[in-house]
């Protein structure tokens, strides 16, 4: 099913979606062309699919439309071998940050990207790689639009000129895909596009409905549930399970043979070096002395705290948590 903005060419009349209709959509090989009419649901009082929806970002914008966008202007090249050589060198240089979890690899083997990776692409990197590379500028400016808005919807908190002009961005990134790859590849995703600013602008930013954490403990959790009833409970026993034994390898209320007896069992190897910092929460790894920088000084006395030293350990970790 395609989504083309309206209006769009001369579409046959739209028929209604009745009780007969939907059930012969739900028979197998029976495919119907034309216009669709609007969801019968769109009659309920209160009810609204637009605004009501609270967007996820990693399925429909990164998985989705940027790898898809993706996709359809490396085959526009023909023989794009080049191409991908100078972005593949240039992300390559590319120091990544250490909050970005999971850097991507060789651009040649995008097929096996994860969402993170194409999130981290589209925002930061995309149009870096395409610029002054083969690709034609009209083509790099209109990923741009797309960066640019993924850019704003993902920030901590969002300033209303900036979501003006990530929705304006939208807009006219809308236009221009279906101008320049055609109706036939505006796809479900690429429309949910039009609703995302106003989406953001209910709902909030990204990380207010995103699915990434789920992603990465859908297999944990399905491990924790043994039985249908009050999977939640068991869950939630199970995780705070785990976090009391993982904290008993390192607390010196407990003996050294039963702290080295956990260890062995859960990592396999020696129980990690633990400082104690407070009755619930332990430093992992040696801790290594350091002075701090003008700037972590000045928001350490804003807390109240005017030592200059810093003990950096490798992670922390609260019990009860």
């Amino acid at each position: 099913m395609k989504y083309p903005l309206l209006p769009y060419g001369d579409l046959p009349q739209a028929e209604d979606r009745s009780h007969d209709s939907n059930l012969a959509a739900m028979e197998r090989n029976q495919f119907f062309e034309g216009q669709k009419g609007p969801s019968e649901v769109m009659l309920l009082e209160h009810f609204d699919l637009a605004k009501g929806n609270g967007m996820d970002d990693l399925h429909p914008f990164y998985e989705g439309v940027t790898a898809f966008l993706t996709d359809l202007l490396i085959n526009s090249l023909g023989n794009p071998g080049q191409t991908l050589g100078v972005a593949n060198r240039r992300m390559q240089q590319v120091r990544t940050p250490v909050q970005m979890s999971r850097k991507w690899f060789s651009i040649f083997k995008r097929a096996n990207w994860k969402g993170s990776q194409w999130g981290y692409f589209i925002r930061y990197h995309a149009v870096l790689c395409f610029l002054d590379n083969n690709l034609p500028a009209h083509h790099v400016e209109h990923i741009s639009m797309l960066s640019y808005a993924l850019f704003v919807f993902s920030q901590d908190s969002i300033d209303p000129a900036d979501l003006q002009r990530a929705d304006q961005n939208i807009e006219r990134f809308l236009a221009l895909f279906q101008e320049y790859h055609g109706a036939e590849n505006m796809r479900f995703n690429v429309h949910m596009l039009s609703h995302a600013a106003q989406s953001r602008r209910l709902w909030a930013p990204f990380w207010t409905t995103s699915t990434f954490n789920f992603e990465s403990w859908n297999r944990q959790l399905g491990l924790w549930v043994t039985s249908p009833k009050s999977a939640a409970d068991q869950v939630v026993a199970r995780h705070f399970l785990k976090i009391y034994v993982h904290s008993a390898a390192h607390r010196e209320d407990i003996s050294e043979h039963v702290r080295n007896h956990i260890s062995d069992q859960l990592f396999a190897t020696k129980r990690k070096i633990a400082a104690q910092l407070e009755p619930e929460i332990f430093g992992l790894g040696s801790g290594k002395r350091r002075v701090a920088s003008a700037r972590q000084s000045q928001l350490l006395r804003g807390q109240g705290i005017l030592n200059r030293d810093i003990v950096v350990y490798d992670r922390i970790l609260r019990s009860c948590l």
